[in-house]
């Protein structure tokens, strides 16, 4: 008569409990890589959308502005406004807003507005009676005013508060949005200078 051999206690015991902590630790760890690298992918996703998006509406708003103030022959009139960031501008007092006119004479539709809103986070565009915002999420902008002559020794033009004297519009500003913990800004100073060409 034939037996069947009886199988060892080795061959019919399961996973010991040693063996599944192993196991679960590791699954864990792998797990938990996977979340971490899929966080971390997302967020640097995010902020290169952010950036990407706010540097394209700069570019547009620099380009819309350098074609208007190429058009204009004159300042007529500024306004300076107390500054409530110091992390881009020392100054205690910056210009936010501008009027500029196309030519002596020209009625005020013909004028051009931009004017700078802290409070609102952005730069508004007024001519011919009609608005359009230019720049939003704009942390802090400013206008600054240079003759047409150069300081000596330098191709530096000389800064003017006359506004009479004014031939070339410095505009400097800073976008950021919210992209994570913390923000995230296109430029810390995003400058331009624009020579006024029609005078």
């Amino acid at each position: 008569m034939y037996t069947k051999p009886h199988p060892s206690r080795r061959s019919r015991s399961a996973f010991t409990l040693l063996e599944l902590m192993v196991a679960g630790g590791l699954g864990l760890v792998v797990s938990a890589s996977v979340v971490f690298s899929f966080i971390f992918s997302s967020k640097a996703e995010l902020l290169t959308s952010n950036y990407a998006t706010l540097n394209q509406k700069s570019e547009l708003a620099l380009n819309k502005l350098t074609r208007d103030l190429r058009a204009m022959n004159r300042v007529t009139s500024y306004a300076l406004t107390e500054n409530t960031s110091s992390t881009y501008s020392s100054s205690s007092r910056v210009i936010t807003q501008v009027t500029l006119a196309p030519r002596a004479g020209a009625s005020s539709n013909e004028w051009l507005q931009l004017e700078y809103s802290p409070s609102l986070r952005c730069l508004v565009r007024r001519s011919g009676g009609n608005s359009q915002i230019l720049l939003r999420d704009c942390d802090f902008l400013e206008f600054n005013f240079f003759q047409r002559t150069l300081t000596n020794g330098t191709f530096s033009s000389i800064p003017t508060t006359n506004s009479s004297l004014a031939k070339m519009v410095q505009l400097r500003w800073a976008c950021s949005r919210w992209g994570g913990p913390s923000r995230q800004q296109t430029e810390v100073n995003q400058s331009a200078k624009v020579v006024m060409r029609t005078r």
